[in-house]
């Protein structure tokens, strides 16, 4: 009877499910607010390419990220990848992974707010002009 190999765990699979689940609804999250900004700037393209641009950064980083935060460290059968420049790499990923999604994130509420204001702005003037 061999040794059980930590990848083999369930502990191993059942995290390894639930990064991956989370990183898809992050995903979706962070998509449909890109989306929702692209449909109300349709008419600005200044607008809504720079936040497509960064939400496709932010998918690329957290795909480029997603394998190492997998890896346990300390278990023989794992390939050892503690040296510090691997570790300060990925914790440079995580907190590219981070801001992206974060920039994303205030940019399209800011961007959506700031058209909510200016069309209510605009049909004050128009009642008041009436």
């Amino acid at each position: 009877m061999g040794s059980i190999h930590y990848r083999e765990t369930l502990d191993y699979k059942l995290c390894f499910a639930f990064a991956i689940i989370a990183q898809l609804v992050l995903w979706i999250a962070d998509g449909l607010l890109v989306y929702r900004c692209y449909l109300i700037f349709i008419d600005r393209r200044a607008v809504y390419v720079p936040v497509i641009a960064i939400y496709t950064i932010c998918i690329m980083v957290s795909m480029i990220e997603a394998y190492p935060a997998l890896e346990v460290r300390g278990y023989p059968d794992l390939p050892d990848s503690g040296s510090h420049l691997e570790q300060a790499a990925e914790y440079e990923l995580l907190i590219l992974w981070f801001t992206t999604s974060l920039m994303t994130n205030i940019l399209v509420t800011g961007f959506i707010i700031s058209r909510i204001f200016h069309r209510l702005s605009l049909a004050a003037s128009y009642t008041r002009a009436a």
